[in-house]
């Protein structure tokens, strides 16, 4: 009994990943690395306050792919990451008709404010539905350089 390892500390810890299977509209998100790789060597087409957005305006045979970057050194909470993709997705799913079937990649450049009450507050979900919405919809034109 002494020898058995805890589980814990034998079994190597799961990546997060997000599964690249097609949500109820049949938008899919981006899978590998080279395809986020791509999408960031992309000039910005638009930005907000938080958040840039890369866009590949090569048609996907596959339709509308979306996804998020949000890292811990923006978003330090993990249910703050989770609201921001919650929100991308939502917003994706309600918008799949207005956007083009090409590769989109939204990134955080910049922390959330901290003056929000909770890392999951009503403010901070409409505050980022607001920005995603103005990136998304606006239909953008690549910025100057």
């Amino acid at each position: 009994m002494a020898d058995a390892l805890c589980s814990t500390l034998v079994a190597p810890r799961a990546a997060s990943v997000w599964l690249s299977k097609p949500t109820r509209d049949g938008v899919r998100r981006l899978k590998t690395a080279q395809e986020h790789e791509r999408l960031l060597s992309t000039p910005v087409v638009a930005k907000t306050e938080h958040f840039v957005l890369h866009r590949l305006n090569v048609p996907s045979e596959d339709g509308l792919r979306a996804s998020v970057l949000v890292s811990k050194r923006h978003a330090r909470h993990a249910v703050t990451r989770n609201l921001i993709r919650r929100q991308l997705d939502a917003l994706v799913q309600a918008h799949s008709d207005q956007l083009p079937p090409t590769r989109h990649l939204l990134r955080l450049i910049r922390p959330m404010n901290a003056s929000y009450s909770s890392a999951s507050s009503m403010q901070l979900k409409k505050a980022v539905r607001h920005e995603l919405e103005r990136l998304l919809l606006v239909n953008p034109s690549p910025l100057a350089p």
